[in-house]
């Protein structure tokens, strides 16, 4: 079997309720969202984008693991397909 990687980008809509003095602008509390220093009021996801997919081997798929998961970098190439690899096929519901 070959490997697929397809890289998503998700959309979330994220709503922020902040207290700003009343002789301050409000467009000032802006800074506090964008320093993520504000709690999340809600959050909707609004949908995954595929931006990019291509085919690649085991070298290149171990290479990204580690890349991205510092944390388990013990990991052998067996145990990232055993459980991070999706199978083909999917069944109906959608899991493996």
């Amino acid at each position: 079997m070959k490997q697929v990687l397809v890289e998503t980008v998700s959309t979330f809509r994220e709503r922020y309720v902040l207290e700003v003095p009343d002789d301050v602008d409000n467009i000032h509390g802006l800074d506090t969202v964008t320093c993520e220093e504000a709690e999340t009021f809600s959050s909707i996801h609004l949908g995954e984008h595929i931006v990019s997919y291509r085919e690649i081997d085991d070298e290149e798929m171990m290479s990204l693991y580690l890349e991205n998961n510092r944390d388990y970098g013990g990991w052998n190439i067996n145990t990232v397909k055993e459980v991070l690899v999706t199978p083909w096929p999917l069944n109906a519901a959608g899991e493996k």
